[in-house]
Parts: structure tokens; sequence; C-alpha cells
């Protein structure tokens, strides 16, 4: 935008030195014009082509000055529009360095993501897996629970089993220790048809008492 103001600038006082040359040349010719009757006319129309002469001298020199003053400002002007277009370049290499760095960015970023997303997947599938695997425990642990508690209550019935055979066999073994003391007075007796019957009888006591 200020290159355009710049160029317009200068193009206006391109327009002005061009109208003040083209108004030069038109004073020239009066001049010419001027010289040619000078020898034509009186003094006063003399000391009008002094004034004349005086005002075309003037229009020169402020011809020069204003080509003078356009030379430096179209100098300067071209001096600060190669700075510009050298920060223009400039910021056109930091733009291309920024978007490298932002692809490269966003590409690694895609990157992380799609690893994480991958992560996440095998997190959930271990999370699952261990859901199952709990369980499996806990019902492993509540079958492992009912078959203890079948075995303790098995093992309870199995030692009151083992304690009643233990008190008939203490029985059984009373029983046999007082059949061992009236044997004797018994074979002291005069009838051994008796003898031979008890015996039975007892070993049938044995029999109804287990």
């Amino acid at each position: 935008q200020t290159q355009v103001e710049q160029d317009q600038v200068l193009e206006a006082k391109l327009e002005e030195v061009e109208r003040l040359a083209t108004e030069l040349e038109k004073w020239k010719e009066k001049c010419n014009d001027l010289e040619t009757k000078n020898n034509q006319r009186s003094n006063k129309e003399h000391e009008d082509n002094t004034d004349v002469l005086g005002k075309l001298s003037n229009l020169q020199d402020e011809l020069q000055e204003s080509e003078q003053k356009y030379n430096a400002d179209r100098k300067k002007w071209l001096e600060e529009k190669m700075m510009l277009i050298t920060q223009a370049k400039e910021a056109e290499n930091i733009r291309n360095k920024e978007m490298k760095k932002y692809a490269e960015d966003r590409e690694r970023f895609l990157k992380q993501q799609n690893e994480v997303e991958i992560l996440t997947a095998q997190l959930t599938e271990k999370d699952s897996d261990l859901q199952k695997w709990r369980e499996e425990r806990d019902q492993l642990v509540a079958a492992l629970e009912i078959q203890l508690k079948a075995l303790i209550s098995s093992n309870v019935q199995k030692d009151n089993e083992i304690e009643q055979l233990k008190r008939i066999i203490s029985e059984t073994s009373k029983i046999e220790t007082q059949i061992m003391d009236i044997k004797p007075r018994r074979i002291s007796s005069a009838d051994p048809d008796k003898l031979q019957t008890e015996p039975q009888l007892t070993s049938f006591e044995i029999s109804r008492n287990k």
C-alpha cells in the first residue's frame, strides 16, 4: 500500500514536471516571438519583454528545482521500495519456515494421537480381560468356599462318626473284658451245653450294641 501511494505521488510530480515543461515551451515560443518583434516595438514593449524574460527565468528555476526534488524523492522512494521488498521476502521466508514447522508439528501430533488411540484401545482390552479374570476368580473363590464348607461339614461328620466308633470300641472292649471275667466261672459249672450257648448270646448282644 505504501508503494502504491509513493507511485501515485511520483506520477503526480511527473505530471507537474511535464506541465511545467509544456508551459516553459510556450513561454519560449512567446519569447522567440517577442525577440522577433523586439526591433519593431517601442521601449515600453522592451520593458514588457524584460518582464516576460524574468518570468521565463523564474519558470526555468522552478522547473529545475522541481526536477531536482523529483529525482531526490524518486531515489528516496526507490530505496524505501527496495527495503519493503527485502522485508517482504524476509517475512515470506519466516512464514514458510513457520508453515513447515506447523506441518511437522501437526504430523507429529497426529502420530501421537494415533499412538494414544492405540494405547487406549489396548488399555480398554486389558481392562476387559482383567474384569473377566476377576469374574472368573470370584466364581472360583465362591466354588472353593462351597467345597470348603462341604469338606468342613464332611470332616465334622466324619469326626463325629470316629468319636462314635471310638465310644463303640470302648464299650465293646469293656463288654469283652466282662465276658472274659464271666467265662471262668461258667466253665466251672457242670452244664456243657449251657457253656456252648453263652458265647453265642454274648456275640449277639455285641452286634446289637454296634
